[in-house]
């Protein structure tokens, strides 16, 4: 999805020390972590029901044929 290399991993890593501090990095990851699933879930929840609905749209035209 995104083309991020090491290097531009590694200043990330620098920035966020230098900004949000060795004490919060840890709970800010954590936070972020907690996002990052949830929208997972959510996208796959919503792939989940675009796929359920398409079935249905072929069942519908499946039953028009007969």
């Amino acid at each position: 999805m995104f083309d991020i290399g090491w290097s531009e991993l590694v200043v990330i890593a620098v920035v966020a020390l230098i900004a949000i501090g060795p004490k919060e990095l840890p709970g800010v990851l954590r936070h972020g972590r907690a996002v990052d699933g949830k929208a997972r879930k959510m996208a796959a929840e919503f792939q989940g029901q675009f796929q359920e609905a398409m079935r249905e749209a072929e069942m519908a035209d499946l039953k028009k044929e007969f």
